[in-house]
């Protein structure tokens, strides 16, 4: 899924169970980041709080810096390279492509690189499942003024809610991405038969077979030493784009060639459904009546039947999709480079003195100064640091 989904109905879905639009807003914030929280380089960190140096977390790392939690990556630019070299690494299949967009359904799944993730529903038993039960009942304790590690209550329900947001870009991205997995292997192995534009009706199979072909041929200038089976690359874009139906080719687990079709704006309303029961239950509330639903899909429907494919950057999708959601009440701004400047508080020159071993680390992730961080980023990290733990056990990234 892409912004009209992680940012967009998420805020639509958080504000029809009841969140106030600060709240809503939080959550669908949020959920985007997962996208585009993409730091690679460490931080020089001089106002680290406490519960970072939690012995279970490895942020901290041997020389001392921050090490963020990278749940999204970059595709353009010097750093869009870098992240594409990390992408076809197996440490960031196991850290970064897995848990946050192609989440393992089942433990007995976790080290196996040929899972293919499947819609997760409640009550499920799934992994995600398991970690969104226990957002909730974070949630609901910070709701009751409990005492936590965040040091007073406002903090600790703000990261519940940004918690939930993470969380919800896992368990959206478990439709938009079923089939596949998150590592490069032989079940991502598949060909794009046909494309079809929901808006329009009309069959659009040459022009993303073309879109396939650009995706490939960029990846290829940047790793021309690897066959890019990672995820739904074979196909780019297409499982998170919110208008199209698609039918591709694969091999079943018993190595027969099959067919797979889907409309991902059916698909994606489901999804939405499932969404707006959670986010009711976190507010210990009931699912709304079925004809008030009916008539909430539909708006729904209408917004997911919006072409953003064309659409080069983030602020020319945003730019496109506010004057359409807005039909679904609310109001709607998103922009991560706003949020990425809102993390920084401060920034200082950097000590002279560096630690034993600085000098063997790649310049592309040194800190290129020192900074005071904000409260945001240091709880996004630990949120995101708790998926790893669940899925890895204590010290994940280490």
């Amino acid at each position: 899924m892409d912004i009209a989904f992680h940012y967009f109905a998420l805020k639509s879905l958080a504000l029809k169970a009841g969140f106030s639009d600060d709240e809503a807003q939080l959550i669908a914030q949020y959920s985007q980041m997962t996208d585009d929280f993409d730091y690679t380089a460490w931080w020089d960190c001089r106002n680290v709080p406490e519960y970072i140096k939690n012995p279970d977390y490895d942020i901290i790392n041997i020389l001392g810096y921050f090490n963020p939690v990278q749940t999204g990556f970059l595709t353009d630019g010097i750093l869009g390279k870098f992240d594409y070299l990390n992408l076809v690494t197996p440490r960031f299949q196991k850290l970064s492509c897995t848990p946050f967009h192609f989440i393992y359904n089942l433990r007995n799944e976790i080290g196996n690189k040929e899972y293919r993730v499947y819609p997760a529903v409640m009550n499920d038993f799934s992994n995600i499942w398991e970690m969104l039960k226990k957002a909730r009942d974070e949630y609901q304790a910070a709701l009751k003024g409990e005492t936590s590690q965040y040091g007073d209550n406002k903090k600790y329900k703000r990261k519940t809610l940004m918690k939930i947001g993470l969380l919800l870009h896992i368990f959206a991205d478990t439709t938009a991405h079923q089939m596949f997995s998150g590592f490069n292997a032989n079940v991502n192995n598949v060909k794009l038969i046909k494309v079809q534009n929901n808006i329009t009706g009309t069959d659009e199979t040459e022009k993303y077979k073309n879109s396939v072909i650009y995706y490939l041929e960029k990846l290829s200038q940047y790793c021309p030493w690897i066959t890019p089976m990672i995820g739904h690359m074979m196909i780019a874009h297409i499982p998170d784009l919110t208008h199209l139906t698609f039918t591709m080719e694969y091999k079943n687990n018993e190595g027969i060639i099959s067919t797979y079709t889907r409309s991902n704006t059916a698909e994606f309303i489901m999804r939405s459904e499932q969404i707006l029961q959670f986010l009711l239950s976190c507010r210990n509330q009931e699912m709304i009546p079925e004809e008030e639903w009916r008539d909430y899909s539909d708006q729904l429907s209408k917004c997911f039947l919006t072409d953003i494919s064309e659409c080069s950057d983030e602020k020319s999708m945003v730019k496109k999709l506010k004057p359409i959601w807005i039909n679904c009440g609310g109001t709607y701004d998103y922009s991560s480079e706003e949020i990425k400047r809102s993390f920084v508080l401060e920034t200082f020159p950097l000590e002279k003195e560096f630690p034993q071993g600085y000098e063997d680390v790649p310049e592309e992730i040194r800190p290129v100064c020192s900074t005071n961080a904000s409260d945001d980023f240091y709880l996004f990290n630990v949120c995101a640091e708790e998926v790893l733990i669940d899925l890895y056990g204590v010290k994940p990234r280490s």
